[in-house]
């Protein structure tokens, strides 16, 4: 089975039934699939070959789902970016998967990053968008009949780049069919949901939880640009949606909305992943609404989910148990494995699990060893085989020898009452080696001071994890995927802080 061969089987099971909706536009299964058709049609006249890479430099239209489609139709392999990226960024990423063929929204980066690479490109919007409209709305429909193999590349997913430049993780039509798979039997999920598609469709965890799983059903998907929080409500309660994928800062924002109960009754799957999500934003929620946030955990080398809590059995402040189909493990530096509750690296194994990144032989090596996932990731494993993830291996501070997680220190920092976001970084110190500063945003109406601040760390954290510096910003810097940026924060470290504790 193959991407472009299981949207065709729901095309043919669903064939009126509404495949999209996006603004005050409706699209229907059969409608979708004719124009990923007449899209690969014109690829294919345009030269591209089976295997060539076409970047995809789109915001969350309709236009991204059938290029995406159209380009894996085609035997091809889609590169997703961000389509916030300078040109800088994006040249770097046309170079390094020596893309093809660039399909893009109108972005003067596009059009600077393209400049002098002689790539043709095609635009889905704006005055220049003529040929798109008109393969949109006329050409060759028939299906595409490229012989493709679910071992094949299908997408690049290009890492966010935070521990150096961007990697391509290379992942095949069975690497994302095989997790789609899995994802659905461990959500328990089927046609008659309603999935809000509002996380940016370049990350692959909204590509596929929120564009790979209800389309695999035939069920129906309300995609939206970006999150604005009264459309995201309006939405829930117009089109009833019943699946909810979101980021922690999401959450964090609808639960200080106060929304009434009954607009979100609609939602019975809620999850949450991409970034960590924090007890206290776990159980605000649950607590305002009356409906509990499955948190799950992967990376883009896994296609990308790992694991999520189970209907019914959800343990807070883990990221459940492996979904079917995929080991985990917990191992120490030497790679032996760890007792329950002992923290280590935690190694993935699965059919989701990528084939390497893309001319990156050595990355490839040290990241796939011994047929397991290094993914980078402290974590503990209980005794039902329910994850913990502490913290990036490389996020780890060391004070005075003695290991610091962030994310335990930002748990407190987020417990206090009048605590918005947090985020905590290891900054250098002349005599420990490195110490702990917190980054924090108070919640509207709220004062507090880095002197009160500190009081409530005292009766929580061992001296030595105590933010040494804290600062106070209006917002905390975060991807386009919600994810809170703490490269940023150490970058900004050298700036005047509000307070600086003894």
């Amino acid at each position: 089975m193959t991407l472009y061969e299981t949207l065709a089987r729901s095309a043919a099971k669903v064939a009126g039934g509404i495949c999209l909706r996006y603004e005050d536009t409706t699209y229907s299964y059969e409608q979708v699939y004719m124009i990923v058709n007449r899209l690969g049609h014109y690829l294919q006249q345009q030269g591209v070959q089976p295997g060539d890479r076409v970047a995809l430099v789109l915001p969350n239209t309709p236009a991204f789902i059938f290029a995406y489609f159209a380009v894996t139709g085609i035997g091809a392999v889609a590169v997703p970016i961000n389509p916030v990226w300078t040109a800088d960024e994006l040249s770097f990423v046309f170079r390094d998967a020596r893309c093809r063929f660039v399909i893009a929204a109108p972005l003067s980066s596009v059009t600077d990053a393209i400049s002098g690479m002689d790539i043709p490109y095609l635009l889905t919007a704006g005055p220049q968008a003529q040929t798109w409209e008109s393969i949109v709305k006329s050409g060759d429909d028939s299906p595409l009949e490229v012989p493709i193999c679910d071992t094949d590349l299908a997408v690049f997913i290009y890492t966010s780049g935070t521990t150096g430049k961007p990697k391509g993780a290379m992942l095949t039509h069975r690497n994302l069919l095989q997790n789609v798979d899995s994802t659905v039997k461990a959500i328990e999920v089927h046609e008659q949901d309603v999935f809000l598609c509002v996380l940016p469709l370049f990350h692959c965890l909204a590509a596929t939880v929120t564009m790979l799983v209800p389309l695999s059903l035939g069920a129906e998907i309300i995609l939206m640009e970006q999150f604005v929080p009264h459309v995201v409500v309006a939405a829930i309660a117009k089109y009833r949606i019943s699946v909810l994928v979101g980021v922690p800062a999401m959450f964090v924002v609808l639960t200080s909305a106060k929304i009434p109960q009954d607009t979100m009754a609609s939602i019975r799957v809620c999850l949450s992943g991409g970034a960590p999500l924090p007890l206290a934003v776990l159980e605000g929620f649950q607590q305002t609404y009356g409906i509990p946030i499955r948190e799950g955990y992967g990376l883009s080398e896994a296609s990308p989910v790992v694991s999520v809590n189970v209907p019914h059995r959800i343990k807070p402040g883990t990221v459940g148990p492996p979904i079917p189909g995929v080991k985990v493990r917990v191992v120490d530096e030497e790679g032996r494995d760890l007792p329950p509750g002992q923290p280590g690296e935690l190694l993935v194994q699965g059919e989701n699990v990528m084939v390497g990144y893309f001319g990156l032989p050595e990355a490839t090596a040290a990241a796939l060893r011994d047929g397991w996932l290094h993914t980078g990731d402290i974590a503990t494993l209980d005794e039902d085989g329910y994850i913990t993830i502490i913290d990036r291996l490389k996020d780890m501070i060391i004070v005075g020898g003695l290991k610091v997680y962030p994310r335990e220190v930002e748990e407190v920092l987020y417990a206090h009452p009048k605590v918005k976001e947090a985020a905590v970084v290891g900054v250098s110190h002349p005599i420990r080696g490195e110490s702990v500063k917190a980054v924090v945003s108070v919640k509207p109406g709220e004062s507090l001071t880095a002197s009160e601040l500190l009081v409530y760390c005292r009766e929580h954290l061992a001296n030595y994890k105590i933010p040494k510096t804290i600062t106070f910003v209006d917002e905390l810097p975060k991807s386009s995927n919600g994810k809170i940026l703490r490269r940023m924060l150490v970058d900004a470290e050298a700036e005047p802080a509000d307070a600086s504790l003894p």
